[in-house]
């Protein structure tokens, strides 16, 4: 995660605190992803999208990202390649989510 450190978020580098070898699994269905999974994005997602650091996996092909270029967290579908629902912060939207099931 040493390639992120330099961006200046300090939710994302609160979040990258927690991700190790192995997802981690919260909520029903939800994951942040393993350290393999983000660095590898390309081929763990299967998509050609530049500039993103997924975080996330919402399942039904939806992610939460953070966008390198707007330096935004937004969500994305991967099987349509396209990221829509720019959220301001993550913590704010995973409580929404854990109030909303």
């Amino acid at each position: 995660m040493d390639k992120f450190k330099n961006i200046d978020n300090t939710e994302l580098q609160e979040i990258l605190k927690y991700v190790k070898d192995e997802p981690i699994f919260f909520y029903d269905e939800m994951r942040l992803l393993s350290e393999d999974e983000i660095v590898n994005y390309k081929e763990e997602l299967n998509i050609e999208m530049d500039n993103i650091i997924p975080l996330i996996d919402l399942y039904d092909n939806d992610f939460l990202i953070y966008n390198i270029n707007e330096n935004v967290f937004e969500k994305l579908n991967i099987e349509e390649e396209i990221t829509f629902g720019k959220i301001n912060s993550i913590e704010e939207y995973l409580k929404l989510l854990k109030e909303y099931k």
